[in-house]
This record gives structure tokens, sequence and C-alpha cells, in this order.
């Protein structure tokens, strides 16, 4: 297995998780560019077992992504980048994310049209670097854009749950992670 320069093996499980049209080449969504993409960047944000939802609104460029990316038959993403995870030192946990469902919480089911995905924490000894996960809005855009539940020009809302992986009951304490932002749409 090849290491990332950090020395993480981050690469090597993007392209594992992800379809090369979303995660490879040119279509790789990072949102750097703040022209293409929308980001939310004010300040360090939690995520804990209580929903945090981050909102986010789109400009005519992003809009555009969202229509097409909702399109039915579409093939296209919509990646979305969740920045600066700072991972978790003690406890296992995952992060559910939603979109447009700031109601949703950590019994909201995976079956729901507004799950967009999750990602997951295990711990790990010594200073963990923060990290940047990818997921992919398409589906859950079409899945809502079928229901009736869609309109680009309404903001984003993207809701964000921490929930133990653990066996045993773990203190809610240690049930959170920080992030530095969220950036939404495709790079140009």
């Amino acid at each position: 297995m090849s290491r990332s320069s950090d020395g993480s093996l981050w690469g090597l499980f993007l392209l594992l998780l992800c379809p090369l049209t979303f995660c490879g080449g040119p279509e790789l969504g990072g949102v750097e560019s703040p022209a293409a993409g929308e980001r939310s960047m004010a300040e360090e944000h939690v995520i804990g077992p209580e929903p945090t939802t981050i909102e986010i609104t789109a400009g005519p460029d992003l809009r555009t992504a969202l229509e097409e990316a909702a399109g039915a038959g579409s093939q296209s993403s919509l990646p979305i980048r969740i920045e600066g995870v700072k991972p978790p030192t003690r406890a296992a946990l995952g992060v559910r994310v939603f979109l447009n469902h700031p109601g949703a919480d950590r019994n909201t089911s995976l079956e729901d049209a507004h799950y967009l995905g999750s990602f997951t924490f295990f711990p790990s000894s010594g200073d963990a670097q923060p990290q940047d996960f990818l997921l992919d809005a398409a589906p859950a855009l079409r899945r809502l854009e079928a229901a009736g539940e869609f309109s680009p020009e309404a903001p984003v809302k993207l809701t964000l749950i921490a929930v133990s992986l653990e066996a045993e009951e773990v203190p809610q304490g240690e049930l959170r992670v920080t992030f530095q932002g969220i950036s939404l749409g495709p790079q140009r």
C-alpha cells in the first residue's frame, strides 16, 4: 500500500470509497474556487449527538450544478467536501449527513430520501491530523427531486450528526468532532 506524504492511507481510502468519476481527475469537485461552488467556512463547527445544520446559499453556478445533478436520468455528481475534520481520539463514531432535513437526528433512517452518506472514525493513538471527506450529493438530490422536495432556489441545508459505533455507552462529550467548513459544487 502506498502512503501519502503525511504517512496516511487517505488516497487509497478515497479511491476505494468513491467511484472514479467522482473522485478522480478533473471531475473531482474540490470546490477550491469560490466562483465554482459555495462554501461555509466562517468558524470551527462541532458535530455531536445533537444535529448540526449548515446552510449554504446557492449562487448562480451552484444553482445550475444543483439542477443538473437533480435531473432525472442524470449521471452527474455534485461533490460535498467536509473540510478540516479533527478525528476523535477516544471513541469510535460515525457522522451521518442529511440533505435539506434539519429535523434529522440519530434515529432518522438511513433509508430516508434526505440521507446523503456517512463517514467514520476509530480511536487512534498519537496526534491525528485533520481530514477532508467527500460525499456525492447527486443521488440524494435525485431522490428529493423525484419526491417533489427539491428547489435549486432554496438554500442547501446539510445536517450532520455524530453517532456512537461502540458496543457500550459512550459519554456524550466524547461523541464530537470539529470541522472547519463545507464546500459544495463542481470545481472549475
